[in-house]
């Protein structure tokens, strides 16, 4: 069973809770019960400074090229409409 650990904000008054999936995935949780909406953001430590991993635990490391992050964003938006980003700058 996954552990749940409760991180507190004196400064914002309120608290988000951690859970770390078996894969290692990191899975912050912010109850924000008198909100009318729910959001989900997904974040991960790719692209950037972050590219090099290991597969598995001792594995080789594996290096990605530098900008593969930032053209994977853009291939996550690419459609058969056109781009994404492109529909987006219309709306300002």
């Amino acid at each position: 069973m996954n552990r749940i650990r409760e991180i507190k904000s004196e400064r914002a008054g309120d608290a988000y809770y951690e859970v770390r999936h078996s894969s290692g995935l990191k899975i912050l949780i912010y109850p924000k019960p008198k909100n009318s909406s729910s959001y989900a953001i997904f974040g991960t430590k790719y692209g950037s400074i972050d590219n090099c991993f290991r597969t598995s635990p001792g594995g080789e490391p594996q290096k990605v090229p530098n900008g593969i992050a930032h053209y994977l964003e853009h291939k996550l938006f690419e459609s058969a409409e056109g781009d994404a980003f492109a529909r987006f700058a219309k709306t300002g």
